[in-house]
């Protein structure tokens, strides 16, 4: 999604699907908030969760989704 005009809404340039910038910034605050707990828990199911539920709203580069691919490879038992 991108901001139309700067500051109002963001429109989906896939779908045409537009969400208010307060929306958007505490929906990625929530989000932010969840990997936070699910991080400090050690909990890969909550970690993937967290993954998941952006990569159904955001792209799969966003800050947000690297952050959770990497934790889980810090989760993830040692190789022999």
């Amino acid at each position: 999604m991108q901001p139309e005009g700067g500051a109002g809404d963001w429109r989906c340039v896939s779908c045409g699907a537009a969400e208010s910038l307060s929306r958007v910034l505490a929906w990625d605050a929530d989000l932010r908030g969840k990997l936070a707990a699910a991080s400090e828990g050690g909990a890969t199911a909550e970690v993937e969760a967290v993954l998941e539920s952006a990569l159904r709203r955001c792209h799969p580069n966003h800050a947000v989704a690297l952050q959770a691919r990497l934790r889980l490879g810090q989760l993830a038992p040692p190789r022999p």
